[in-house]
């Protein structure tokens, strides 16, 4: 999904879709449980129980199942990239399937739900069905990060959907090899460039990005380093495993959550060799 606002789809494992136009405003925390676990077999009503299976500050993604036990995707996203709230794994009830919006979108159909009609369930409940994602680390959402649905592939390059928005990005061969059209991916990159107009249908270009298909650990199309941070200055971090110090570059976010001494991952496209024992990444996401 943009999970911004939010693209044609995006995977979890299985298809999902991320359209825009739903305000996260209007999501409320649900607080009366007991009905839990009548509503996860009664999708025929006019709600549905479900669980968020991605999501970002600009996105959530709700899977299902229906009154016959296919899994289905429900759709919000944050326009003004505030979802702090919602997070994956969390329980949600989504009502009023008699208002939900049904979109076709390239060769994918997309359900849109108004957020109002979206609220948290707390996680008392038993989870047997709930889809499984341990794929990406908590602390790596603080990276610079979208994430949409893949509409063109090239040679060298990826043009993903997120809503709204459209993202051309730089991709390696080894991880393009592994990605189709309709594949949801997540896109980590130092910065997203574009108009700030406030166009309908916008192009933005990620600089220095890594791309990692939602379901595949990112270490294993990268080049992951670990050591202790000995020192940051800006947007650089100066990591060391005791006999090589690499030199990586992240956003604001993430140095202020790193301190010192902590230990750390660098996932990085490539490693430039500069002064004895000393190196530099290239494209990066940090994870501690």
């Amino acid at each position: 999904m943009k999970n911004k606002l939010i693209a044609a789809g995006i995977i979890t494992g299985t298809l999902l879709a991320f359209p825009s136009g739903i305000f996260a405003d209007s999501i409320s925390k649900l607080t009366n449980l007991s009905q839990n676990s009548i509503e996860s077999t009664k999708q025929g009503e006019n709600f549905v129980v479900g669980v968020i299976t991605d999501a970002d500050h600009y996105y959530a993604s709700v899977e299902y199942k229906d009154s016959e036990g296919k899994k289905q995707i429900i759709d919000i996203d944050f326009p003004n990239a505030d979802n702090s709230n919602f997070k994956t794994g969390e329980t949600v009830k989504s009502t009023n399937k008699d208002k939900w919006q049904h979109k076709k979108i390239g060769m994918h159909d997309v359900t849109i739900a108004s957020a109002d009609s979206i609220s948290k369930v707390k996680q008392s409940i038993a989870q047997t069905d709930k889809p499984q994602n341990n794929t990406t680390q908590p602390f790596i959402e603080k990276n610079n990060k979208r994430t949409g649905k893949v509409i063109e592939k090239g040679s060298n390059y990826l043009m993903v959907k997120q809503g709204d928005v459209t993202i051309k990005t730089n991709v390696r061969k080894k991880v393009l090899e592994k990605i189709n059209i309709g594949d949801t991916v997540n896109i980590y990159a130092e910065n997203f460039t574009g108009s700030n107009l406030p166009i309908k249908e916008q192009t933005l270009y990620a600089q220095r990005s890594i791309v990692q298909k939602v379901g595949e650990p990112i270490d294993s199309n990268y080049i992951k380093f670990t050591g202790e941070v000995v020192s940051k200055n800006g947007n650089y971090l100066v990591v060391s495993n005791g006999k090589i110090k690499m030199l990586a570059r992240t956003s604001s976010k993430v140095i202020q959550e790193i301190n010192i001494g902590d230990t750390v991952n660098i996932y990085t496209t490539t490693v430039v060799g500069g002064m004895i024992g000393s190196s530099d990444a290239g494209s990066a996401v940090i994870e501690k």
